[in-house]
């Protein structure tokens, strides 16, 4: 890898589940626009619209934000740095589904409960997609690390994960000795 990496990048279904929310939020506010339309005022539902359109501009912002890489200055080389990572992955219980050693590794974080096990529990019985987690991608590139931690795409969102992408990010960056 000779430059910083842009984002993660979102294949097929992935790209849909991980922007549900702001597109939910922008069909909210076409009904809502077409309701005051074809009423010829706007009431308390058409008011509605002055929130969800920048709700959902501030959600897909929010998002698209997450999906980029932090870079840290690494103490340690490449090779070692992977190591590191890994072993921090494997004291963790993550799963690592892609690896290129010196490189990149790619892991699936969660499938635990979250800060709330009894209130997740009630939902884990509405779960029709696997139950929230955090996909970690590290990439190594001269002396730098590249870290990304974002909510698993294609898994349903969890209020009750807050915070664990900003864990993992400083689980690696410490591992790698980030200066």
């Amino acid at each position: 890898m000779s430059e910083r990496p842009d984002r993660v990048s979102l294949e097929g279904a992935e790209w849909f589940y991980y922007y549900l929310e702001p597109i939910l939020f922008l069909g909210l506010s076409v009904v809502l626009a077409v309701r005051a339309v074809v009423i010829g005022e706007i009431d308390f539902f058409g008011g509605m619209l002055f929130l969800a359109v920048p709700f959902a501009l501030a959600s897909a912002a929010f998002r698209w934000s997450a999906l980029g890489f932090q870079e840290h200055r690494s103490a340690v080389g490449a090779s070692e740095g992977y190591r590191r990572v890994l072993a921090v992955a494997e004291h963790h219980g993550w799963s690592v589904y892609e690896a290129e050693p010196g490189e990149r590794i790619v892991a699936e974080v969660g499938d635990a409960p979250g800060e709330f096990p009894e209130v997740e529990e009630v939902f884990d019985k509405l779960r029709s997609r696997p139950r929230a987690g955090e996909r970690v991608e590290v990439r190594f590139d001269r002396g730098r690390v590249y870290v990304n931690s974002v909510v698993r795409p294609g898994s349903k969102p969890s209020l009750t994960r807050w915070g664990k992408s900003r864990e993992h990010t400083r689980l690696v960056a410490r591992a790698v000795g980030a200066v």
